[in-house]
């Protein structure tokens, strides 16, 4: 079983000004509600900053990021009245790429069988180097990259330490990243494809993640 470590979607942007995003504009085009932009609202010259119980929002001049500290939301729903109400507005920006980012846990059902596991995930018989890493204290991790449909997917799994009933235990992250380039023609109709395809990404992360963790993981 996996746990919720965080999911966000990013916007690559070349020399945005994030000071168009002023409390008047947001609330003007419906991307954000008037009580919303009241509480924990930060507009500076290089920055925009907005989070809520359901997202975060930021805005630099290299990019609009909108982060989701929980995953009891309609991660489409924000989306569409953020990110998608954005780029429809400003569709001249000079994006650059974007890509959706998924996280997730997991931790052993038995915290003394953690070596061992990731001993059998990640190191074969066949690895050259593994004579090197045979004390019980070495730990393991992998980075893998494919394409997919929508681009590029990345995947980072580190060991890490992770909270649990006796305070905290070592477990596996799993940090996804599926990027796409933008082509310098009709880059908002690029991005509007992106979005489309959150629930093909997400799942394929899940079902990887949760093909990990069958059998070992709480």
């Amino acid at each position: 079983m996996s746990r919720y470590a965080g999911h966000n979607v990013v916007i690559v942007a070349r020399n945005f000004n994030p000071t168009i995003f002023s409390q008047l504009w947001l609330v003007r085009h419906g991307i954000f509600s008037e009580k919303e932009v009241e509480e924990n609202f930060v507009l500076t010259p290089i920055a925009v900053n907005l989070n809520t119980s359901e997202f975060a929002f930021l805005a630099v001049p290299d990019r609009i990021q909108l982060s989701f500290p929980n995953d009891q939301v309609d991660f489409k729903s924000l989306i569409n009245r953020t990110l998608v109400n954005i780029v429809n507005k400003l569709p001249h920006t000079p994006y650059q790429a974007i890509g959706f980012n998924f996280s997730w846990i997991l931790q052993p059902k038995d915290a003394e069988d953690f070596e061992k596991i990731s001993r059998q995930i990640f190191v074969s018989s066949g690895n050259p180097i593994s004579k090197h890493f045979i004390s019980k204290g070495s730990r393991f991790g992998a980075y893998m990259s494919t394409d997919v449909p929508m681009g590029r997917l990345r995947l980072e799994i580190k060991p890490t330490m992770g909270p649990s009933s006796a305070g905290s235990q070592e477990c596996l992250h799993l940090a996804y990243n599926f990027n796409s380039d933008l082509k310098d023609e009709q880059k908002d109709l690029q991005i509007m494809d992106f979005f489309k395809q959150w629930d093909i990404a997400h799942s394929m992360a899940l079902e990887i993640t949760e093909e990990m963790g069958k059998g070992w993981s709480s």
